[in-house]
């Protein structure tokens, strides 16, 4: 689990729910875990999936479709949310070490 003022997020194996007071997702959003963030992310959108990117206020928008677009840096992990081609948004992370 991991618990900022805006973000919470619960895991159960490879699946993590991520929920958000910031306008982004008006419900639960399921973040898989990838070995490769990048390389997942690029095969999403060669799917048909469209890249998101978030604006100041938190609110996602269509990026302009890089491989890097979209791709954040949180505490402990690397994170990105598509549209898939059917509308569903998709969230993947993946887990990096923290060098403080």
């Amino acid at each position: 689990m991991y618990q900022s003022a805006d973000y919470a997020t619960f895991a159960d194996g490879g699946v993590e729910i991520g929920l958000s007071r910031l306008p982004w997702a008006d419900y639960p959003l399921v973040f898989f875990k990838v070995d490769d963030v990048e390389k997942a992310h690029g095969e999403l959108v060669a799917s048909g999936a469209t890249v998101l990117v978030q604006d100041a206020e938190g609110v996602l928008h269509p990026g302009d479709g890089t491989a890097s677009a979209g791709i954040v840096n949180a505490p402990g992990r690397r994170l990105a949310v598509v549209k898939a081609a059917d509308g569903n948004l998709v969230g993947i992370a993946q887990d990096v070490s923290v060098s403080w």
